[in-house]
Order: structure tokens, then sequence, then C-alpha cells
């Protein structure tokens, strides 16, 4: 887990500094390892809380989810069932992608699923619910499942809140959009917003796997593409300077990965995903990016 923090060290010198001359800047050595983890996991998300690290995982997807707790990032201990689900939850099936956030005195946790009624192979009923707990090993219960329903699906919800306390969610359909939160961060309200689309060839009309982040006045997305499965999966970031138009300043400018522009695509999306060896779970590890 460690080499999470080694790439964000990499995205920032060229999201918030810029490469010269439109080119790519060096990597920068920096002491680092990697750990092969005994976590049988994808989509992982981390929660720092109370000096401690709480691990998320798409690990148990006909039950729910698993939690794993760590004071280092490198030795996680297994802790049981953060969410398992009952005859009565909506989903049920294909539990994927949580993410965990917290708010005053409650922890949150967004996810995906599917009701039992769908066709074996399909994910196109696949929803974002959220659960509550007390504490961050759970037991996490449904407050709302679905948050909503656009009437497609959406998976890969992550929640930024922002320093004056409005939550945004953050999902993907192919593309990036977001859905303004209201204040107790269990619905909707607003109208969702398109951050970005694949618009850049080694996309291959696949974004995935959100996460937002802020530093000063800049929001950085992170997404990956083209999927999971594809030899090219890489990791991307688009920057925009409110998180209802965070991707959307990329657009402004030429947003070729030699440009040097707020968007980076194949050259230093590779890059990272070369150097973290994580792919998908750069957008899902929100302690090691800062949070």
């Amino acid at each position: 887990m460690t080499g999470f923090r080694v790439v964000c060290c990499v995205a920032w010198a060229c999201v918030l500094a810029g490469p010269a001359s439109g080119q790519v800047a060096p990597e920068t050595r920096v002491n680092s390892f990697a750990n092969p983890t005994d976590v049988a996991g994808a989509d992982p998300d981390v929660l720092l809380d109370g000096g401690v690290y709480y691990m998320y995982a798409t690990s148990a997807p006909s039950m729910g989810f698993q939690v794993w707790s760590s004071k280092d990032l490198v030795h996680w201990q297994q802790r049981g069932m953060a969410l398992r689900k009952t005859d009565q939850s909506w989903g049920q099936r294909d539990y994927w992608a949580p993410c965990v956030v917290k708010a005053g005195n409650r922890y949150l946790m967004y996810y995906n699923a599917q009701p039992a009624d769908v066709p074996a192979g399909s994910a196109r009923a696949q929803r974002i619910c959220v659960a509550e707990s007390s504490s961050p090993l759970g037991p996490f219960k449904d407050v709302a499942a679905p948050i909503w329903d656009p009437g497609d699906m959406v998976i890969d919800g992550q929640v930024f809140i922002d320093r004056d306390g409005k939550g945004y969610l953050y999902y993907s359909n192919g593309s990036v959009s977001m859905v303004p939160l209201d204040k107790s961060l269990t619905k909707v309200a607003g109208d969702a917003v398109l951050c970005i689309d694949p618009s850049q060839e080694w996309e291959q009309k696949w974004n995935e796997g959100p996460y937002v982040m802020r530093r000063g006045d800049k929001y950085i997305l992170f997404y990956s593409g083209p999927g999971y499965d594809m030899p090219a999966y890489s990791v991307g970031y688009a920057g925009g300077f409110a998180p209802r138009t965070v991707g959307q300043a990329a657009r402004l400018a030429d947003s070729h990965p030699d440009s040097g522009g707020l968007r980076a695509g194949s050259q230093l999306g590779r890059q990272l995903a070369r150097r973290s060896g994580v792919f998908h779970g750069l957008p899902h590890a929100p302690a090691a990016l800062g949070r």
C-alpha cells in the first residue's frame, strides 16, 4: 500500500507544476518498496480514523464487504464483514466498489450492487446504495438502497466532502458524472453533471473508478480506463476549479497526454499504473492520497 504514496508524489508534480516544454516531467526518484498483501480483494478504499487505517474492498460480492485494519498500511488484519446482506436487502448480488466516509459520528458506506432478478452476466441493474454505521468496522446497515435511480447502470460511487461541508457523489456509467448530495449525505439533491467522457484514444470509450481530491483552489479527478480486464488499463486525471466542473477545465485546452495540460492519459496514466501496480485501485485509495 505504500506504493500509493509514491504515485501521489508523481501525480502532484505533474498536476500542480506542469511539465516543461509540453513534455511529461521526469520521474522523481524516491525510496520506496512494493509489498504484496494477503488481502484478497479489488477496488480498495482506505479510511484513516483515529490513527488506524481501515480498508474496504470488493471481496465477498455475493454477501457484502469485508474490512481490514492496519497501523502502517503494510500489515493488515482481517476484521470480519463490515456489511452483510440479508434476505430483505435490495442488493442481492455483485457487491462492488465500496467507499467509506466519516461525517460527524457516522460512517457512511457507498457501494453498488444488483437485485436478485438480473440475468446472469448483466450489470445493467447496478445502482449505488448507502449504508450507515457507528463504527468503521460496521456493521453497516442500508439507509438508502439505492440512493437514487438514474434509469441505467451506475458504478464506482465516490463521495467528496468539500471544506464547506457539501457532499458530491461521483460515479461512472462509462463516463464520469457527479450528483450533489443533501446535508444528510444520503439523498441526491440535484441533477447529474457530466465531468469527463472517454474522449481520448487510450480510454477506448470507457472511464471508471473516479476519485476527487482538493489541493488549494484546484480539484483533481483521478480515474481509470479503458477496462480492468484490458492490457491498456491506465490511470488518468482531470482538473477543475469547482466540484461541479472538475474535469471540464481540461477540455478548454489541448488534453493530449503530451500537452502538459490538466489531464493526462496514455503516457502519464500508464506510467502511474506501472509504478503503482494498482490500476483501478488508485482512485479507490483515499487515505493514501491524503484524505
